[in-house]
């Protein structure tokens, strides 16, 4: 039963890294995350994208606390 999660599991993230690798094909801007959903949603999220990993992620990162 594992193996079967695993193996489904798997196959979602590799359908995700390759939805991830077509978006940056399709949008040639720089900026990654920011610049994929300033396309697709506008300003305003991903203004709160950008904020919230500079607040969020970050500072736990800064503060040592990830892994």
């Amino acid at each position: 039963m594992s193996l079967i999660v695993w193996t489904v599991s798997g196959m979602f993230t590799a359908i995700g890294a390759f939805c991830y690798a077509e978006l940056g094909t399709l949008i040639k801007k720089s900026g990654g995350d920011y610049a994929y959903i300033m396309e697709a949603f506008g300003p305003l999220l991903a203004f709160l994208r950008l904020w919230i990993e500079a607040m969020v992620i970050m500072m736990d990162e800064r503060d040592g606390k990830s892994g």
